[in-house]
């Protein structure tokens, strides 16, 4: 793609560059920016003596630029130059230096190409930042690092069910170490909700049932028994592995349970959409109870 020109002014230093670029960027114009950029890159090349005291201004451009084509939906020119971020900060701080500014850059790669289909270049970030957080941490647990390992059983679940298991018992295993056994509640519901998501994928429902199952005791317990949505589709996805291993009995147990649920949160109006879906379920299954 043909950059713009520069307006049809002349060059001046860096520091004006930059300033010219910020004004660029003011009017929506990130591709002029893109020019003043190009100019200041130049300057560095002939005098590296420049890269010391301008390097974290060129990144906070080149972040500038990178937002703003987001924000214009460009998301190749985005990652294009969140990724000039990211080489330029490694080599101020290094490739094994978790420095603050090299881990948020890695996270609005992993967010950018999250919101298009670059799923493979999202799981090459991911694993980048989890390395870094692992060295940020010392290689004890975190939640961060727990939280990662989850992220990375999400992106695989489509594509590789199994790694997918993997990465989520990982995350639960440094949960495990990070509250010595005593994980925290929250923490679990989610885990084994990714958990039995991807053992649905996998294709073992049983699995996918026994986690949903253990996911809504920990949700009544959580509400103190009072009733909630998160509760009501732990249910449904509980009465779904059921029915994909043929125990229509226990699926209508587990509809009907959802079905007094939905009552007592949104009345017993049949128009309601989501009731109305559960009692339709119902009836499907109905036939089959005796199975």
């Amino acid at each position: 793609m043909e950059k713009p020109q520069h307006r049809g002014e002349d060059l001046g230093s860096p520091m004006s560059e930059f300033d010219k670029a910020d004004g660029f960027l003011e009017k929506g114009d990130w591709r002029g920016a893109i020019d003043c950029y190009d100019h200041v890159m130049t300057s560095l090349s002939k005098d590296g003596s420049l890269v010391s005291t301008m390097g974290q201004k060129v990144v906070i451009l080149l972040m500038k630029i990178a937002k703003a084509a987001e924000d214009s939906d460009d998301v190749d020119e985005a990652i294009n130059y969140y990724e000039e971020a990211l080489d330029t900060l490694r080599e101020i701080h290094g490739e094994d230096d978790p420095h603050g500014d090299i881990l948020r850059v890695l996270q609005y790669l992993i967010d950018v190409c999250g919101k298009s289909s670059k799923s493979k270049m999202a799981v090459s970030y991911m694993q980048e930042l989890l390395r870094l957080k692992k060295i940020l941490h010392n290689n004890e647990p975190h939640q961060d690092i727990a939280e990662l390992y989850n992220c990375l059983g999400v992106a695989w679940r489509e594509t590789d069910p199994d790694k997918a298991v993997k990465y989520h018992f990982a995350s639960l295993a440094v949960s495990n170490r990070l509250y010595d056994g005593e994980v925290d509640r929250d923490v679990l519901i989610v885990t084994y909700t990714h958990l039995a998501e991807a053992w649905g994928q996998y294709g073992d429902f049983y699995k996918k049932g026994a986690y949903y199952k253990e996911v809504y005791e920990m949700q009544k317990t959580k509400y103190d028994g009072k009733p909630n949505t998160c509760m009501i589709e732990s249910l449904k996805n509980f009465a779904d592995a059921c029915i994909n291993v043929k125990n229509a009995s226990l699926a209508k147990e587990s509809l009907d349970e959802a079905l007094l649920l939905d009552k007592q949160i949104h009345g017993a109006n049949v128009e309601n959409k989501s009731l109305s879906v559960l009692m339709g379920r119902l009836r499907d299954i109905a036939p089959n109870k005796s199975k």
